[in-house]
């Protein structure tokens, strides 16, 4: 009996300590999660958004107001935590659009001179970049020919993966 009453005090500490996990777990899987984000959560490719800037009510205070990752257009989920209203530390998770809506970037004079029997792609000779696109569609529409002395007014046009478009318009010269 001795040993039994010895083990008393240590099976009643390891009790207790189990009373308060389940209390503690209990309260964090009935915590109250009221967060309310912006409609339509949508961001700009590379922008420096953070969490707190697609929040507009939380039921608490945010732990850390972190970056939200635009590197990569589409959609994708962000996790947060706060300590809600009852002081519970609690983590909640959205979705997160990410686009492109940057136009690319053209460099076009407004008139160009090639020599009769110009026999380059007349599209790479145009700067054309873009924000996200590696390899934005950079193309002349419009109709020439470079085998026939004259003025062609024709257009410069750039599309990235995002359906962003830019145009600029010139004046072709064959001499």
């Amino acid at each position: 009996y001795s040993i039994q009453y010895k083990l008393l005090p240590l099976i009643v500490i390891i009790i207790l300590v189990l009373i308060t996990i389940i209390y503690n777990y209990y309260r964090v899987l009935t915590a109250k999660i009221i967060v309310l984000t912006k409609p339509n959560t949508q961001v700009e490719v590379y922008s420096e958004t953070h969490i707190s800037d697609l929040i507009i009510s939380i039921n608490g205070k945010l732990i850390d107001d972190k970056l939200v990752n635009t590197n990569k257009v589409g959609v994708h989920e962000e996790t947060f935590s706060f300590i809600n209203d009852d002081k519970i530390k609690v983590s909640y998770t959205f979705k997160v659009k990410v686009v492109d809506t940057t136009k690319p970037i053209i460099g076009v004079p407004s008139s160009y001179t090639v020599i009769k029997g110009y026999d380059k792609d007349l599209s790479q000779e145009f700067f054309c970049g873009d924000n996200y696109d590696n390899e934005p569609n950079c193309r002349v529409e419009g109709d020439y020919n470079v085998n026939e002395i004259g003025s062609y007014d024709i257009t410069y046009k750039a599309t990235d993966k995002s359906k962003n478009e830019v145009s600029q318009k010139f004046t072709l010269n064959v001499i």
